[in-house]
C-alpha cells in the first residue's frame, strides 16, 4: 500500500500533516503494511484555513472528507485510519455491512483480520481475532455473531448471553445480515425458507448463499432434503467470493460424499490455492478431507498407505480431536475408510481415542452389513470403558436391528439383552431400555415417568397398530425429534425415521416415505464425536439399510419418473458398494441391487 500526504496552508501549521501521517502509520502498523504497490493507493490532502483543519482522502477507494477545529487536529488520525481500513476491505471486493462494523479503527482492523482468517480456513486463529475485536468494541454485534458462527465449526458451545445480545441488536444490522442471524433461531424448515429469501432478495450476497448451503448440507437431510441440494449454493458462494475457503471445503466434502471425483478434486485444488498455512485444527480437517477423497475414489490398496501416513503425522497425533477422525469419515460415505483409520487408532495409548476408534469400527461394520463384527467391536468398546452407557448401547444395537431389520437379530435375544437395563437403578439407562423393549414387545402400556419422547412414540406405534396411520404420523410430526436426538437416546431418531417411512408408504405417501429415508445424509453432530456414541453415529451406520429400503420402495411402487429412478439408481449403487461380499442377508441384497440396477438401465451408477 502506498500512502502520500500533502499539505496546503500556512507554513507555521505544516507540521500538522507530518504528525497526522505518523499517527496514522502508528495506528495501522500492526494491521496494514505500507509498501509501494499499485494495488492500493491512499492520497491525503491536509488543508488548514480559518482555524480549522480538513483532510480529503482519495485513491483506489471512494473519496472522503473530514474537518475539525485546528486544536483538535489529532482526532483526525482515527477517521483517516478507519477510512483506510474500510478502503482495504472494499478494495478486496468484499461486502461491507457498514452499519454493523466496529466503531474504532482497532476493532475494525481486528474484525477484518478475523474475516480474512475465516476465508483462509484458519479457524482457531480467526476465533482468537474475533475475541480481540469484541474485547476492543463490545458493541460490535456482528463480531459477536461471527464469533458464535466460528464456535459452531470448532464445536464450542456458544455463550447464551452473547447470543442474546446480538439477537437483541439484530435490527441495527443490514437486513440480510439480520435475517441470517435470526434464521438460526427458527425451526429448520423455516430457517431454510428464510435463507432462500435472503438469496432471492440479495443474489450477490455470498454469505447468504454459503449459509444456505451450510444448512442444506449439515441439517437439510433431517427434513427430507438431499445432501446434494447444497452444491449449487456452495458453488454460487465460491463464484461470488473465490477466496472464501469454507465454500471450497464444503464443496469438496459434499462432492466426495456424492461420488463426484472431478468436482471434489477441483474444490480441493481451489481450497489449497486460496488458503494459507493451516492452523492445527484446519490441518487435521484437511487431512480428513484427503482421507475421505482417497477412500471414496481409490481402491483400499492405495488408500490404506495414505491412511497410515496421515495417522502418523505429528499434527494428527497431537490433536485433541484425533478420535473424531474415524467417526467423521462415514460422512464421506466411506465406512471402510473409517474402519481402516480406527484400526490404527485402537492401538493408541489414549483411552478415549481407543474407545472412539472401536465405536467407529462397530458403526462402520454395521454400515457394511457385517453384524457379527459390529457386535464384537461394540462389546470391545464397552470393555475398554467403565461407562455403563456403552454396555447399554451394545444391547440397544441388537434391539434396533431386531426392530428395523426383521430377522437380522432374534427379538427374544434382543429383549434378553435389554432386560437387565430395564431394571437399572439409573433412570436414564432404564428409560432407554424401556421404550425400545416396549416397541419390540408391542407393549403399549408403559410405566409412569418415562420421558415424553418415549410416550409419544409408543402412542404413535399403538395408533399405527390399529390402522390409524395418519394419526400416528401426526403424533410424531408434531414432535421435535432432532432436539431429542441431540441430548437423548442415540437410536431414537433412526427408529422414528424408519417407522414414519413405513407408515407413509402404507398410506400411499411415497414422496414422504422417500424423504424420511434420506435423513442419514446429514452432518449434524453434537460437538466433535470423540466421546460416547451419539445419534449421528447411529444414523450413518443405518444409512445403507435406509438406502436399501429407499431403492426397494421406489422400485416396488413403480415410480417411473426420472428423478425417482435416479434416486433408486443411486440407492442401489450405494447398496452394491457397501454390502457386496457381506454375510447373509446383506450380500444377497447387494446382488439383487446390482441386478435391479442393470434392469433399470443404471448399471453404470451401480458400479461407481
Amino acid at each position: 500500500m502506498s500512502f502520500a500526504i500533502d499539505y496546503v496552508g500556512p507554513a507555521a501549521q505544516s507540521a500538522v500533516a507530518d504528525s497526522l501521517a505518523r499517527l496514522v502509520r502508528s495506528d495501522l502498523r500492526d494491521h496494514v503494511t505500507f509498501v509501494d504497490s499499485a494495488a492500493f493507493v491512499v492520497r491525503a490532502r491536509v488543508t488548514v484555513t480559518d482555524g480549522d483543519v480538513g483532510v480529503r482522502l482519495s485513491g483506489t477507494f471512494p473519496a472522503a472528507e473530514f474537518r475539525v477545529p485546528l486544536d483538535r487536529w489529532s482526532t483526525l488520525s482515527d477517521s483517516i485510519s478507519y477510512q483506510i481500513v474500510l478502503g482495504v476491505w472494499a478494495d478486496r471486493s468484499l461486502p461491507l455491512p457498514r452499519r454493523a462494523l466496529p466503531r474504532t479503527t482497532e476493532g475494525l482492523a481486528q474484525f477484518m483480520e478475523a474475516e480474512q482468517l475465516v476465508a483462509r480456513t484458519e479457524w482457531k486463529a480467526a476465533y482468537d481475532a474475533y475475541k480481540k475485536a469484541v474485547a476492543t468494541d463490545p458493541t460490535c454485534w456482528i463480531c459477536l455473531w461471527r464469533m458464535t458462527e466460528v464456535e459452531r465449526w470448532l464445536s464450542i458451545e456458544p455463550d447464551p448471553e452473547r447470543v442474546r445480545q446480538y439477537l437483541a441488536h439484530a435490527d441495527s444490522l443490514p437486513r440480510s445480515y439480520a435475517s441470517l442471524i435470526r434464521s438460526a433461531q427458527l425451526p429448520l424448515n423455516a430457517r431454510l425458507d428464510t435463507l432462500r429469501a435472503v438469496t432471492d432478495r440479495d443474489p450477490q450476497f455470498f454469505l447468504g448463499w454459503f449459509q444456505l448451503g451450510d444448512e442444506l448440507f449439515h441439517r437439510g437431510p433431517l427434513v427430507g432434503h438431499r445432501r446434494s441440494e447444497a452444491i449449487p449454493a456452495f458453488e454460487r458462494a465460491a463464484r461470488l467470493r473465490p477466496d472464501f475457503g469454507p465454500a471450497w471445503e464444503h464443496l469438496a466434502w459434499v462432492a466426495t460424499a456424492e461420488g463426484d471425483s472431478a468436482s471434489a478434486a477441483s474444490a480441493l485444488d481451489s481450497l489449497r490455492a486460496h488458503s494459507g498455512l493451516p492452523d492445527p485444527f484446519s490441518a487435521v480437517l484437511r487431512a480428513l478431507l484427503h482421507l475421505g477423497f482417497e477412500w471414496r475414489f481409490f481402491p483400499p490398496s492405495e488408500a490404506q498407505p495414505v491412511t497410515v501416513v496421515i495417522a502418523s503425522l505429528p499434527e494428527a497425533e497431537s490433536s485433541p480431536i484425533l478420535g473424531a477422525g474415524p467417526r467423521m469419515l462415514p460422512t464421506f460415505d466411506v465406512p471402510r475408510g473409517a474402519i481402516a483409520l480406527a484400526q490404527i487408532l485402537e492401538k493408541n495409548q489414549q483411552h478415549d481415542v481407543r474407545r472412539s476408534a472401536l465405536i467407529a469400527e462397530a458403526m462402520g461394520s454395521l454400515a457394511l452389513g457385517r453384524l457379527e463384527d459390529a457386535r464384537r467391536l461394540s462389546g470391545m468398546a464397552a470393555d475398554v470403558s467403565s461407562d455403563a452407557e456403552l454396555d447399554l448401547f451394545n444391547a440397544e444395537l441388537q434391539g434396533a436391528l431386531a426392530l428395523l431389520d426383521t430377522g437380522s437379530v432374534a427379538t427374544s435375544d434382543a429383549l434378553t439383552d435389554l432386560h437387565p437395563w430395564s431394571q437399572s437403578k439409573d433412570a436414564k439407562l432404564r428409560d432407554r431400555a424401556a421404550w425400545l423393549s416396549a416397541l419390540l414387545e408391542h407393549r403399549w402400556q408403559l410405566r409412569p415417568g418415562l420421558p415424553q419422547e418415549a410416550r409419544v412414540l409408543r402412542t404413535a406405534d399403538s395408533l399405527a397398530a390399529l390402522g390409524q396411520l395418519r394419526a400416528a404420523l401426526k403424533q410424531l410430526d408434531s414432535f421435535n425429534v432432532d432436539s431429542v436426538a441431540r441430548s437423548g437416546d442415540p437410536f431414537f431418531r433412526a427408529v422414528v425415521h424408519f417407522q414414519r417411512a413405513a407408515w407413509r408408504e402404507r398410506i400411499g405417501d411415497i414422496a414422504g416415505a422417500r424423504d424420511e429415508l434420506v435423513w442419514h445424509e446429514h452432518l449434524d453432530v453434537v460437538g466433535l464425536p470423540t466421546g460416547l456414541p451419539q445419534a449421528a453415529d447411529v444414523d450413518w451406520a443405518f444409512g445403507t439399510l435406509a438406502r436399501w429400503r429407499l431403492a426397494r420402495l421406489l422400485d416396488r411402487t413403480g415410480r417411473a419418473g426420472r428423478a425417482e429412478r435416479g434416486w433408486a439408481c443411486e440407492a442401489y449403487a450405494a447398496v452394491v458398494r457397501q454390502w457386496s461380499g457381506a454375510p447373509a442377508p446383506y450380500g444377497a441384497r447387494a446382488d439383487t441391487a446390482r441386478s435391479r440396477a442393470v434392469e433399470l438401465s443404471c448399471a453404470a451408477k451401480a458400479a461407481r
